[in-house]
């Protein structure tokens, strides 16, 4: 059965995540991001297993004002 974490990725760089979070960002199959402008989004792409799926919501705060 699949599972949905919700993760907050915090105000700045991977150093400042918990390890836990590492844990569950580094293990996961598919993440998705609120948005790829976050300062840690590109360095976090560089480290996740490969296969791994990455989509973000950039596009949906693009088109809609709320």
């Amino acid at each position: 059965m699949p599972n949905l974490t919700l993760l907050g990725l915090g105000p700045g760089s991977l150093d400042e995540l918990t390890l836990a979070a590492w844990k569950v960002l580094t293990s996961a199959d598919h993440l998705i991001l609120r948005t790829e402008r976050h300062p840690c989004a590109a360095e976090l792409r560089g480290q996740l297993r490969p296969g791994c799926r990455v989509t973000s919501c950039d596009d949906l705060y693009e088109q809609h004002a709320d």
